[in-house]
């Protein structure tokens, strides 16, 4: 028989681990789950992955898979389609198991694909490894702080039939005067992708200054990037904030 005798608990654990976290259709997904069997061993176990609803990979356990197993588990999705998506992992798909207890057998997790490249994807900043520049020496014993604000805005001004939204957010130099910094500022969609880089010069350490990008953005729901320092100038022991990600919904009602 297909089923087994034994009561066993094969679970999913924890989320879905998707990379990038920003795709777009050019890129290929990375999945990984974590998969855990307890109690008993169990032979031919099966991972299913579906998006929106539709089988896109599996991976199937060759044999018997030994209580006590605990590892994660990689599948690609390579066909990428823009827009928003659903993607789901259910272990055991087609019940040939007999378990005390199914509920924990599946998970699932929305995302987006964009349609054109995102600033997220193309600049991977990493703690604690800095870039030694000999043009940043270490003032007062400080490596280089650059800090971008977590808050994003948006505000909309209407001229003749176009409607123009602007987004900003604020860059800081903590300690050091910079003669100039770079910041990329750019908004995505599935459909639609406004960017800019801009310098800003003469920063005095400690100052705030604001970046901008205005765009004649269709209503929809964006995600809204600001990256300072996008090519590595300065030296820093940490650069996890130099970058800010927010979804914004961009949308106008007549009032």
């Amino acid at each position: 028989s297909l089923m087994l005798a034994q009561l066993t608990n094969p679970k999913l654990a924890g989320d879905i681990q998707i990379t990038p976290a920003y795709p777009n259709v050019s890129q290929s997904i990375t999945f990984k789950v974590r998969v855990l069997v307890k109690n008993e061993p169990v032979d031919n176990l099966v991972l299913r992955g579906f998006i929106d609803g539709i089988k896109f990979n599996e991976k199937i356990f060759q044999g018997t898979t030994q209580a006590g197993y605990d590892a994660y588990i990689e599948l690609q999705w390579t066909n990428l389609t823009a827009g928003s998506h659903t993607v789901s992992f259910t272990l055991d798909p087609d019940n040939l198991i007999t378990e005390e207890d199914e509920t924990d057998n599946h998970l699932e997790k929305t995302f987006s694909v964009m349609s054109g490249s995102l600033a997220a994807v193309d600049y991977k900043i990493k703690k604690n490894e800095p870039k030694v520049n000999p043009n940043y020496a270490l003032v007062n014993d400080k490596p280089a702080n650059i800090y971008v604000n977590p808050s994003i805005k948006r505000n909309l001004t209407i001229t003749g039939n176009k409607k123009i939204w602007n987004i900003y957010g604020y860059v800081k130099s903590e300690f050091h005067d910079l003669d100039k910094l770079t910041v990329d500022i750019r908004i995505d969609s599935s459909t639609y992708s406004c960017s800019d880089r801009m310098t800003l010069t003469n920063f005095k350490a400690g100052q705030e200054k604001k970046v901008e990008i205005s765009c004649e953005a269709p209503d929809g729901t964006y995600i809204a990037t600001i990256l300072a320092d996008p090519t590595n100038v300065l030296l820093e022991k940490d650069r996890s904030d130099n970058i800010r990600i927010k979804s914004l919904s961009l949308e106008y009602t007549k009032q």
